[in-house]
């Protein structure tokens, strides 16, 4: 399974986790128009929070850690991507933002685990 087709597994996995969770999902790959790089993966709402969650998806035996794949500049552009969204859908600034990471491990074509960071960062961190 290649890249792109494992991280869709990933992505698919964590909007049914959050929808499990009472989540409803407003939005997959969000991308902010004009703006290189810079997407959210998922945008969620559970009526208190709107949750900008980032997903990163590893094979079983990765030699790196997903969620050191969430670095400063990674969490800037998420940062810069969610400012984006709220501008272009104010209906959403009664929520107080969150930011969370969800890492997924796959084996074979099947996800396995899945690693839930509720508010793993905020502005205040990058």
């Amino acid at each position: 399974m290649d890249k792109q087709k494992i991280g869709k597994k990933g992505e698919e996995a964590v909007a049914k986790y959050l929808i499990e969770q009472g989540c409803f999902v407003v939005q997959c790959n969000y991308h902010a128009a004009g703006r290189n790089h810079e997407e959210i993966d998922i945008i969620a709402c559970d009526g208190k929070y709107l949750i900008f969650t980032e997903v990163k998806t590893r094979k079983e035996n990765a030699k790196v850690p997903a969620i050191l794949a969430v670095d400063k500049g990674k969490r800037q552009r998420v940062l810069l991507c969610a400012q984006h969204f709220l501008l272009m859908h104010s209906s959403y600034c009664c929520y107080q933002p969150r930011f969370d990471i969800a890492c997924v491990t796959v084996k074979d074509t099947m996800v396995t685990k899945i690693d839930y960071y509720p508010n793993a960062f905020s502005a205040y961190d990058v």
